[in-house]
């Protein structure tokens, strides 16, 4: 059989006019060679973009992870000065009566306290203290409709924050259709450790995203902030077309990175360890 087809060809070439077989030699020398070194070139030079791409990827979010890092012991610093703040703890501990004139004295004080840390932090919008009794203090830089006051459903964030063993506890919440961010510590008794009130703050969600806004405007429109839940906290609406596949693969990973053949897009994340919330950068793959 094999004889029989080399046979048939020789046959086909001998019969061939010397310009066809001048033809077929050009393509056998020239053009199937110049095709061959095409395809593997593009190959791998796609290969290098890819590479490249999720290189750039993992620099950037590496880059805000370490910022939002940051972010979080510094809020985890300042909430330890203020619950270690003797006025402080004695208004949360205490559950004095409000028409105690030792009441006004520890309240003045800590809102005294409450109202230098706003001021002096950008990434803090407002912040309240609230014990058991339901005794509260807060400041707002801002004083309006979105007082910590009125928004906060303070006894879920609560109850939260203490089963978080006295660490700082991001918490997302969707309130009238807008998301807020708040960082929350419980605050325990010094003795007995009994829970006695909750710090709560509500954190600038430009300050948050501010941390990325150094970038190329492309960049930092590919880039989304996403809570616990996978729910978009800072981003753009445009960039949920990936969210499909992504509640899948990231469940099963805490980073990396994967083609979403859906929305041609080459998806790379990283979650954060301190917050739960995943960063995600992606880029489209024309």
């Amino acid at each position: 059989m094999k004889n029989k087809f080399k046979t048939s060809c020789l046959k086909i070439y001998r019969n061939l006019s010397i310009k066809n077989k001048l033809v077929l030699l050009f393509c056998i020398q020239i053009i199937i060679p110049i095709l061959f070194l095409s395809i593997t070139f593009f190959w791998k030079f796609t290969n290098i973009i890819k590479n490249n791409s999720i290189e750039y990827s993992t620099d950037i979010l590496k880059m805000i992870e370490l910022r939002m890092e940051d972010l979080n012991s510094n809020i985890d610093s300042i909430s330890l000065q203020l619950i270690y703040d003797d006025n402080l703890y004695y208004f949360v501990k205490k559950n004095i009566n409000s028409n105690n004139l030792t009441y006004y004295n520890y309240s003045s004080d800590t809102r005294n306290a409450l109202r230098d840390t706003v001021l002096s932090r950008n990434e803090i919008q407002s912040v309240c203290v609230i014990n058991n009794n339901k005794n509260m203090i807060y400041y707002d830089y801002n004083n309006s409709s979105k007082s910590i006051k009125n928004i906060t459903n303070f006894d879920e964030l609560y109850e939260k924050s203490k089963q978080a063993n006295g660490q700082v506890l991001w918490q997302c919440e969707e309130i009238n259709g807008e998301e807020y961010i708040f960082a929350t510590r419980a605050i325990f008794d010094r003795d007995s450790f009994k829970s006695l009130g909750v710090i709560v703050f509500l954190i600038d969600k430009d300050y948050v995203s501010s941390v990325y806004k150094d970038l190329s405007e492309d960049s930092s429109n590919n880039i989304s902030i996403l809570s616990q839940e996978n729910k978009e906290i800072i981003g753009n609406a445009s960039n949920l077309k990936y969210m499909k596949n992504f509640d899948e693969y990231s469940s099963e990973n805490s980073k990396g990175n994967y083609i979403d053949n859906d929305s041609d897009l080459l998806i790379s994340f990283v979650t954060i360890e301190s917050t739960n919330w995943k960063i995600v950068y992606h880029i489209p793959l024309n």
